[in-house]
């Protein structure tokens, strides 16, 4: 990105990846590891449509590309935002990323439209108890009373279990 940021001439450059497919133990582990992570879905659209209003916002698809040396063809120099190697390919990343010659921010807020979230899921590791008072809290913000909250049952599936328990009881 540095070089990028220096090919563009750009002051500032700030960044946000998004994952457009299913929750993953990789995901929870790398990105959100801890009980504290939160998975937040939205509408695609929905979300990108109050992007569009400004023009320093640029989106897209990563693109992952096999790399074998250093004398293949350069990447252009818009696509550097958009590409990772290869062995990334599983996060199928979409990314937002805010250019600005002129300012220096730290950080800046996206507006969006609340409508745009579908589901939220906690962490895996949440504790029950947590993950209730969370859910009230979240369900109680204007606009969240509908909003489907959930904990991720990817490392404690009950459906899994009893998967597993009808598989042995037909083995025996």
């Amino acid at each position: 990105m540095e070089h990028y940021k220096i090919a563009k001439g750009l002051r500032s450059i700030l960044g946000l990846c998004f994952s457009r497919t299913s929750e993953t133990f990789h995901h929870w582990k790398i990105f959100a590891d801890g009980m504290s992570g939160v998975c937040i879905e939205l509408n695609y659209k929905k979300f990108i449509n109050s992007l569009q209003l400004d023009p320093r916002f640029r989106y897209g698809n990563v693109a992952y590309k096999i790399f074998l040396s250093v004398d293949q063809p350069p990447l252009e120099v818009d696509e550097i935002p958009f590409a990772k190697r290869y062995a990334s390919h599983d996060e199928s990343e979409f990314r937002i990323i805010f250019e600005d010659r002129n300012a220096q921010p730290d950080f800046i807020h996206l507006k969006f439209d609340i409508k745009s979230i579908q589901k939220i899921t906690l962490s895996p590791w949440i504790p029950k108890q947590i993950f209730g008072s969370v859910k009230n809290l979240l369900n109680s913000i204007p606009g969240c009373e509908t909003i489907k909250i959930n904990s991720s049952s990817l490392i404690e599936s009950e459906n899994w279990k009893k998967f597993i328990a009808k598989s042995e009881s037909e083995l025996l």
